[in-house]
């Protein structure tokens, strides 16, 4: 029988986790989440380790460009 993994569980400990871990939920919600879970290291770095004072200092310019970012999936 083939061993069944569950998604890599994120403690939050800082901001930044809280919104690892909503973010996460989200990509979840519309794709498989073994899809999200060999996507996430290149997701992780492409929202700068969600960092949630980087996160938030996001200009236009750059959500145009993770819209086409191929470690986003969407």
């Amino acid at each position: 029988m083939a061993e069944v993994h569950e998604p890599q569980r994120i403690e939050p400990t800082k901001l930044g986790d809280y919104l690892e871990v909503m973010a996460k939920a989200v990509f979840q919600s519309g794709i498989s989440w073994r899809v999200v879970e060999s996507k996430w290291p290149g997701i992780r770095e492409a929202f700068q380790g969600f960092d949630a004072a980087r996160v938030a200092a996001i200009q236009l310019l750059e959500v145009n460009e993770l819209v086409t970012d191929t470690r986003v999936p969407i």
